[in-house]
Order: structure tokens, then C-alpha cells, then sequence
């Protein structure tokens, strides 16, 4: 057998990677065929008894001490093997990752099929659609006017640092309206959110701190509502702590502040994104009759 083994080691190697590799298959194959095929014939022995069972452990003994000698004189096809395995093993385990988190794992909000994004069209600028961001004068007018919205948020994103409690830091933030935590159905898990005081200009300065930015820079501090962070050089009170869960718009988002707008400060500048939620017995969203723009809504995730 021996023999017969390392005469076709040597037509393999004269094959290149694909012969060793067929032979590789080929006795990973046998070899499970005949544990197999042994384990089914054991089945019908009638006794089994101590003796009987201590000679089957020391048979897969010794088929094991010689895969393993196999495998030992073969380092190669060992390497190879593994390395087809492990690649084998991963891909599977990534696309699995992938189809769990965008089909089978739901959004961390109430009721997220009932979630949209608004794409806008401007037919008499000859703009048929892709404007996906949204002015004030927009928001407050699909606040104010939508028959089949339940809810509407506006928020933007930048960059800011802040200071105290440690070195400066550079972090990323959102400007989000006091209709954001309601629309996605999501509140703090410490705290409160903005109220509609605090999303008009000249409203307190407040902030509300990710999960993540409040463990790591103030050691979850469950003492921290109340106390004052300085962003920009403007001193805020910290209001809430959001969920370890919550992490809208980005990942990468330390801390909301409020949107400040009015209805009368309002323009119509595509500066900011939205997020709505439709009515549970509306199925098409249909632009109030006050806004003079065309939009549609498609579903999002």
C-alpha cells in the first residue's frame, strides 16, 4: 500500500497542483468512505462488549496514525488542503455574514419596513430625479402637509471637536431634528431626547451621546446627564445616551445636537437628508398638494 501510495504521490507531482490536488481528494475520500463503511458494518455485530469496542478504538487508532503519516510525508498537499479548506470555510462564513445582516436581520428600529427615503425630481429644471437631500422649507412642509407620513426627520452630518474630560478630540456628529428619535422609534437608553424647544434657533444648547462615545470618554458614567461637554468652544449639556445599538446616520457618529430651523427661517437649499415613516394603512406616499415639487418614496434599508 505503501508503495502504491508513493508511486502515485510521484504521477501527481509530475501533474503539477491539480494532480495533487486530485489525489489529495482521492484519499481524503477513501478515507472517509471507509470509516464509513466500517462504522455501518459495526452496526451489525451483536455484542458489544468491552473487548469488542477496545479493538474498534484501537482500529481508528491506527487509521488515524496512518492518515497522519500520509499527511506527514505530504506537506505540501497538507498546505494545500488547509489553505482550501480555510478559504472554503471563510467565503461561506462571509456571505452568510453578509445575507444575515441585509435580508434576515431586521433594522434596530419600530417597525422598519414602514421606513423610507424621499427621492425628489424638479420637472421644470429638467431634473427627473436624484435629488435625495431635502431643504427646510421642504421639511416643514411635509410636516405640516403629508396625508400619508406618520413622521419626518432632517438631519446632517459634519465634523467637530471637543474638549474637556480629557485630550481634544476630533469626532464626527449629527444635526438631527426632535422628529428623528420618533420616526425611527428608537429612544436613549439613559435620558431623554431633544424636545421641539430645543430644535428652533436659539434654543438650549444640548447634546445627546452615542453608546460608544460615552463609554469610552466618560467610562459610562451614569452621572453624566446634566454635565456640560464643550464642542467648537460652546459649552452643552448632555441630555441622553443613546442605545449601544443605535448608530444612525453613520457608524461612526459620537454625538447628536439638535437642528435649530423655523418655518419662517426656512430655505429651499438641499443641504440636509431625511428619513420618514409612512402611515401603517398607506401603502404609496403622495405629495401633499402645498408642495410645489414632485417627489417619490421608495422603501430603504
Amino acid at each position: 500500500m505503501e508503495e502504491t501510495f508513493a508511486l502515485r504521490v510521484v504521477d501527481a507531482r509530475a501533474a503539477g497542483i491539480r494532480g495533487r490536488a486530485r489525489l489529495w481528494r482521492r484519499e481524503l475520500v477513501g478515507l472517509v468512505a471507509l470509516a464509513v463503511t466500517e462504522r455501518w458494518a459495526a452496526r451489525g455485530v451483536p455484542t458489544l462488549d468491552t473487548e469488542g469496542k477496545a479493538q474498534r478504538m484501537d482500529a481508528m487508532a491506527q487509521e488515524i496514525r496512518h492518515a497522519a503519516r500520509r499527511l506527514r510525508r505530504s506537506p505540501a498537499f497538507t498546505v494545500a488542503a488547509v489553505l482550501t479548506l480555510a478559504l472554503a470555510i471563510g467565503a461561506n462564513a462571509s456571505i452568510f455574514a453578509v445575507v444575515h445582516r441585509v435580508l434576515l436581520n431586521p433594522l434596530p428600529y419600530g417597525d422598519p419596513d414602514r421606513l423610507i427615503a424621499l427621492d425628489y425630481a424638479v420637472p421644470s429644471q429638467n431634473v427627473s430625479s436624484g435629488l435625495t437631500s431635502m431643504s427646510w422649507q421642504l421639511y416643514h412642509q411635509l410636516s405640516d402637509h403629508a396625508r400619508t407620513l406618520e413622521g419626518v426627520a432632517a438631519y446632517d452630518t459634519g465634523d467637530i471637536t471637543v474638549t474637556g474630560n480629557g485630550d481634544p478630540e476630533r469626532i464626527r456628529v449629527s444635526h438631527a431634528t426632535p422628529s428623528l428619535a420618533p420616526t425611527l422609534r428608537v429612544f436613549p437608553a439613559l435620558g431623554r431626547w431633544f424636545t421641539d424647544d430645543e430644535g428652533v434657533p436659539g434654543g438650549p444648547d444640548v447634546v445627546v451621546l452615542s453608546h460608544g462615545f460615552w463609554a469610552r470618554r466618560y467610562a459610562s458614567d451614569r452621572d453624566i446627564l446634566g454635565r456640560r461637554v464643550i464642542l467648537n468652544g460652546v459649552s452643552a449639556e448632555v441630555v441622553g445616551v443613546m442605545p449601544p445599538s443605535f448608530a444612525f446616520p453613520e457608524p461612526g457618529i459620537a454625538v447628536w445636537l439638535p437642528a435649530q430651523s423655523t418655518r419662517a427661517s426656512a430655505t429651499f437649499l438641499f443641504l440636509v437628508s431625511s428619513v420618514c415613516r409612512r402611515c401603517q394603512e398607506s401603502r404609496e406616499w403622495r405629495p401633499p398638494r402645498a408642495c410645489p415639487w414632485r417627489a417619490a418614496a421608495s422603501a430603504t434599508r
